[in-house]
């Protein structure tokens, strides 16, 4: 693993800071996002793993809230910058950060060291052939659907994953496949959603949160 300082001048990236909980994190984010154009993991050629999302800083907001309870295994799917994923570990929830792309995955592990949460474990995971071997009591998610092509695999992979008690937690803002995503995976799970508000300056994003759990 690249020390910080290697890692900030190899990928040109530089820290930038949040403040989730009322503790500041400091993650690491591209300066450029030209090296990662029409790399894995784009749409239309954007590196959807580049950018800070207003769901997931809401998700983070909430795992920040939640009490660590060390008996609860949870992981993070699509994780991006890692951010999510690093706020929950420095709160003391035991946290597996999965993404497909090989430079979120540098990124992730970087940010875990910079924020002094090394041991955050970070693993490589493919939604249409995932490799890891064991279940979750919560699953995580911000901003997954893009692709309605994403959701069926999506839906087999919170299947593969989830213990039966376990439960879901999405957020993401309202797109154009929100209506297909629930039509469909309403088949297998029940789903309850709430609505939140992220300010930041004069804007206001809101952000729909899904609590999902198996059907019987």
């Amino acid at each position: 693993m690249l020390e910080p300082e290697s890692f900030q001048a190899t990928y040109n990236a530089e820290p930038a800071e949040m403040v989730i909980g009322g503790r500041t994190y400091r993650i690491f984010t591209p300066r450029s996002i030209e090296r990662y154009l029409y790399d894995g993991g784009t749409l239309n050629g954007f590196p959807l793993w580049a950018k800070v999302w207003p769901a997931s800083l809401v998700l983070a907001e909430m795992l920040a809230g939640t009490p660590p309870d060390p008996r609860r295994e949870m992981i993070e799917i699509g994780g991006g910058l890692g951010h999510v994923s690093v706020v929950a570990a420095a709160c003391g929830h035991r946290i597996t950060f999965s993404e497909t792309n090989p430079h979120a995955l540098a990124f992730a592990r970087a940010s875990a060291q910079l924020n002094g949460v090394p041991q955050m474990h970070v693993v490589r995971l493919d939604w249409s052939r995932p490799s890891i071997p064991r279940q979750f009591d919560l699953v995580l998610g911000s901003e997954l659907i893009y692709r309605e092509a994403d959701i069926l695999p999506l839906q087999r992979l919170f299947v593969r994953l989830l213990k039966p008690e376990g439960e879901i937690l999405l957020a993401g803002e309202v797109r154009g496949t929100t209506d297909a995503f629930l039509r469909q995976i309403t088949e297998s799970f029940h789903v309850q959603f709430q609505r939140r508000s992220l300010c930041y300056g004069p804007q206001s994003t809101t952000v729909l949160v899904f609590r999902m759990q198996l059907k019987s």
